[in-house]
């Protein structure tokens, strides 16, 4: 028996009309008339029911309502004098409230201010004697004082309005006080020969000075170098050959590294660097505004004075008070911004042809 595949596609399938020649009998048999039957269907259809539709009068296809139109339900809308009469109404109300409601916090705000204003009232006699009885624990502590109130908002910082000098600062202070106070200024002036030091290598250091610069002498020592002890330097070199030594040392298979490895060491390195430039980049941005450390006031040990008399003030006042507020973050600490000279321009006129 043979087998039965059904289709999965229920969709029907259209084929495209066939262009035929109409001028042969024989192609009339392929002519598509599916519109001509179904449109004489239809004649046959009403034909048998009801007749032509398009044979019969207006007054069989359609019926004329006479029925009488119900009265419309709807509310009529609000005009607008009748809106703001209601709108009025309605807020006489909520106006009436505001106003009581207005005197209500006035005079709560009077009476807290009465109360505000008013002294306190004791129950004991400060200046009785037997007041002990009826005072409270916190006068029973020994300084007999209210403490201040601190504010609400915290101060931004904690440090001291004046601040009080090193010890080995004073006229006649002692020896360790003393030689501290000289450690630490031998150790500022140590960073700044460093300082110094450090931008002589970088600058003047690469360039001959005026005595070491490059004469006629040395040129022509320059130049010869190599031409009359060529057979002992020869020599030399041979002799040496033999005494090289590899600076690597051989490195074994399993001591290379892979791809890999390589690729994880470069990424590290990059890490590595990308962290050290940005914290450069902080460390430039935050020194534009830090506030400079002041020079320590010091005497040398042959300075010394036993007597305020004879002694020489150090420092400067308002100086130190201007730093002190900066660094209590009362006042921004600022750097001195010079004026830029414009540089000149030189033009020529065209009316007179002279160089300004």
């Amino acid at each position: 028996m043979a087998d039965h595949v059904l289709s999965t596609n229920s969709e029907p399938k259209f084929s495209r009309k066939r262009k035929l020649g109409k001028n042969k009998k024989k192609s009339w048999r392929a002519v598509d008339i599916t519109e001509t039957e179904e449109f004489l269907e239809d004649q046959r259809f009403q034909l048998r029911t009801t007749g032509l539709v398009a044979e019969k009068a207006d007054d069989q296809l359609f019926l004329v309502d006479k029925t009488k139109e119900e009265a419309n339900t709807v509310p009529k809308k609000l005009s607008a004098l009748t809106l703001a009469t209601e709108e009025k109404k309605a807020n006489s109300f909520t106006r009436c409230q505001a106003v009581k409601q207005r005197k209500q916090a006035l005079q709560e705000k009077a009476a807290q201010l009465k109360k505000k204003n008013c002294l306190p009232q004791f129950e004991h006699d400060l200046w009785d004697g037997d007041g002990d009885d009826g005072a409270d624990d916190y006068y029973l502590e020994v300084t007999k004082k209210r403490r201040v109130k601190p504010p609400v908002k915290p101060t931004s910082t904690t440090k001291p309005a004046v601040e009080p000098p090193h010890p080995g600062a004073s006229y006649n202070p002692a020896y360790d006080d003393h030689q501290d106070l000289l450690l630490q200024a031998h150790a500022v002036e140590m960073k700044k020969e460093k300082e110094e030091q450090r931008i002589y290598n970088a600058l003047d250091a690469k360039f001959p000075s005026l005595a070491e610069r490059p004469s006629e002498a040395t040129w022509l020592e320059e130049m010869s170098g190599g031409l009359f002890a060529y057979e002992e330097q020869d020599g030399e070199t041979q002799t040496g050959d033999d005494d090289r030594v590899s600076v690597n040392p051989p490195v074994s298979r399993a001591q290379r590294k892979t791809k890999k490895e390589k690729r994880k060491a470069q990424e590290a390195k990059a890490e590595r660097q990308k962290l050290l430039k940005k914290k450069e980049k902080k460390l430039r941005e935050n020194m534009v505004f830090r506030i400079p450390t002041l020079h320590l006031e010091l005497k040398l040990s042959n300075e010394l004075v036993g007597s305020l008399r004879h002694l020489k003030p150090e420092g400067h006042l308002l100086e130190d008070r201007y730093k002190s507020l900066q660094k209590r973050n009362i006042i921004e600490p600022r750097k001195k911004v010079r004026r830029t000279k414009v540089k000149k321009k030189t033009f020529q006129r065209k009316s007179h042809r002279n160089v300004v």
